[in-house]
């Protein structure tokens, strides 16, 4: 594979984990809080901020997946 494109695949990895991530986080909030050990009963707010972080993670990943610009840039640092 040519060196040249590395950078471009990496950032589409990254993209597409950072998609992933980020939709667990707004679909299924309860269960990436059990998996952290906290209980639905002890901390509520915390699937809040799964929700909260998640839609963010979910826009920098499709921001990676952009053409080149300001935009893309911008998510890629």
């Amino acid at each position: 594979m040519p060196t040249s494109r590395v950078p471009g695949l990496a950032r589409v990895a990254l993209a597409a984990i950072r998609i992933v991530n980020g939709s667990a986080a707004l679909v299924a909030p309860a269960l990436l809080a059990r998996n952290l050990g906290v209980r639905r009963a002890d901390n509520q707010a915390v699937q809040y901020v799964f929700r909260m972080f998640g839609i963010r993670t979910v826009g920098i990943g499709l921001q990676l997946l952009l053409p080149e610009g300001e935009l893309r840039a911008g998510a890629a640092t």
